[in-house]
C-alpha cells in the first residue's frame, strides 16, 4: 500500500471509523466493532469490516489474532502509535488469560511510576511461575517470573507492579535484574513513595533470604519511615547472595549478605 495516499471510507466504514475516532483507542477488538455495528444498525459482519478497514489502514496488526491498532485520521496516513506496550494492551484486549494476568514489572514499573527516567528496552513483564507465556509476550517483551502478593495498578491503562511489589521482586529474585545501574538511581524515590501497609503485604510469605536482602538493598536509604524491624526484615542467620554465584563479591555483615551486584548498596542522595 501507499502510505501517501489517502485513505478512502465508504459510508458504513466512514460511520465505524467516526466511532473509533470519537472513542480513540489504541487497540480495538473485534467484539469493540460488533458492538459498534449493532449500534449503528450496520449488517456488514465484524470480520469483513475488519478487512476493509485494515485494507485501508484504519486498522493495523497488533500480533494477536482479533485484536487491531486504531490509525486515527490525525495520524495522516497508516501510521500506529509507536507504543512499545502495544503487545501487551493487544493480549489484555482479548482477556487470554484470566487469573494469570501479566504486569510491568521492574524497570518497566518504576518508568511506568515515573521513577526512571528512561524506558527498558524492552519492556519488561512478570506473569507467575506456572503461568503459560504467550507467544505474542515473549516475542515483544522480557518476561520474568514472579507471583507479586498484591494485586497491580493500573498506570497508563496497563496494570504494573505496585512500588512495594518491586520492591520485594528485587529482593526476591535479583538475577531478574536487567540494570542495577537505573534501579539505583530510582531507589532513594521508590523508598520515599512506597507504602508501608502494601510493603508489609508483599513481605508477608517472603523468605528469611528475602527479608535480608531487602534489608541490605534499602541500607543508605532513609527508611524511619518504614520501620523495617516491625516489617520482620532482618538478617538472615545464614548467609544469602545478592546476585550471581559465580562472580566474586562485597560481604556485608551487618545484613550477612554477599553482594555481586552492586558491590555496595545504593545511597540516598540529600
Amino acid at each position: 500500500m501507499d502510505k501517501t495516499q489517502a485513505r478512502t471510507l465508504g459510508s458504513s466504514l466512514a460511520q465505524v471509523v467516526e466511532e473509533l475516532e470519537l472513542a480513540q483507542p489504541v487497540v480495538v477488538t473485534k467484539p469493540d466493532l460488533q458492538s459498534i455495528l449493532a449500534d449503528r444498525q450496520i449488517k456488514t459482519p465484524a470480520s469483513e469490516v475488519a478487512r476493509r478497514l485494515r485494507e485501508r489502514g484504519w486498522l493495523l496488526p497488533t500480533g494477536q489474532r482479533g485484536v487491531w491498532e486504531f490509525a486515527p485520521g490525525a495520524h495522516a496516513g497508516p501510521y500506529g502509535h509507536g507504543d512499545p506496550l502495544l503487545a501487551l494492551r493487544a493480549l489484555l484486549a482479548v482477556d487470554t488469560l484470566p487469573g494469570t494476568q501479566p504486569a510491568a514489572c521492574l524497570h518497566s514499573a518504576l518508568w511506568l511510576h515515573g521513577l526512571a527516567d528512561r524506558a527498558p528496552q524492552p519492556h519488561e513483564v512478570a506473569l507467575p511461575p506456572r503461568a503459560h507465556v504467550p507467544a505474542s509476550l515473549r516475542r515483544s517483551f522480557r518476561v520474568v517470573r514472579f507471583d507479586a502478593a498484591l494485586a497491580p495498578e493500573l498506570h497508563d491503562g496497563l496494570p504494573t507492579h505496585r512500588i512495594a511489589s518491586v520492591l520485594v521482586h528485587l529482593a526476591s529474585r535479583p538475577s531478574d535484574v536487567h540494570s542495577w545501574a537505573i534501579v539505583g538511581e530510582a531507589l532513594p524515590d521508590a523508598v520515599e513513595r512506597v507504602d508501608v501497609d502494601s510493603l508489609r503485604t508483599e513481605l508477608a510469605h517472603a523468605t528469611n533470604a528475602t527479608k535480608s536482602r531487602l534489608g541490605y538493598l534499602l541500607k543508605g536509604q532513609d527508611t524511619a519511615h518504614l520501620s523495617l524491624a516491625d516489617l520482620g526484615v532482618r538478617p538472615a542467620e545464614h548467609p544469602v547472595w545478592f546476585g550471581p554465584r559465580s562472580s566474586p563479591g562485597r560481604f556485608d555483615r551487618e545484613w550477612n549478605v554477599t553482594d555481586t551486584a552492586f558491590h555496595k548498596p545504593p545511597r540516598a542522595t540529600s
